[in-house]
């Protein structure tokens, strides 16, 4: 580093005004970002498949005991047209979890859902784009809404793949006629990923 009588010439006319301490600091917060940014993507070593037979690394129809020495879950029963069920929650990477459903009395793998976007299909599609999005990837994908067992509005890619839709952004009579909503509904985003059998 030059004596500090020349720290401004130098600066100038190497650094373009800046100086040596402030560029040092610069190069020191570049170098952080850099090892951060680096550190996040191989703590997360998960696939960013979303196929019809697996979400990252969860497979349909594989057993939920071949998840446990990898990772750590979460489980809880609930019940669904009379049948019991396990939902089993997995944090696969920091931030990102993908939920496994079992029958009560089964260990295999039958449904898999994510309402994260680390996940995208080979063409490209994901949560998080809208029906008009998902539509420009998957021509000959369509969308249902009906009101039989709650509410409800998907998207389907029609090769096995599958986005529920964001449920308060359609109108009510959508769900009990289905008329003249396809305008509204290429507007509304997807918020989960599922896949099952």
């Amino acid at each position: 580093m030059p004596p500090p009588e020349y720290a401004g010439i130098f600066a100038e006319t190497v650094f373009g005004g800046t100086s040596v301490l402030e560029k040092s600091i610069f190069m020191a917060i570049a170098s952080v970002c850099v090892f951060t940014v680096s550190s996040e993507a191989q703590a997360c070593a998960e696939p960013k498949t979303l196929s019809l037979s697996a979400i990252g690394s969860i497979e349909l129809g594989s057993s939920i005991k071949s998840l446990t020495p990898r990772f750590k879950l979460k489980t809880e029963q609930y019940a669904s047209d009379g049948d019991d069920y396990l939902r089993h929650e997995i944090d696969v990477c920091p931030d990102v979890i993908v939920i496994a459903a079992t029958a009560l009395d089964s260990p295999a793998i039958d449904r898999i859902e994510t309402i994260s976007n680390y996940f995208v299909t080979a063409k490209g599609a994901k949560v998080g784009m809208t029906v008009a999005e998902l539509r420009r990837l998957y021509p000959r994908g369509e969308t249902y809404t009906g009101a039989e067992e709650g509410w409800h509005a998907s998207f389907s890619t029609n090769d096995g793949v599958y986005f529920e839709l964001h449920k308060a952004s359609i109108p009510r009579d959508c769900f009990e006629t289905n008329r003249n909503c396809e305008t509204v509904i290429n507007g509304v985003k997807a918020i989960r990923a599922y896949i099952q059998k």
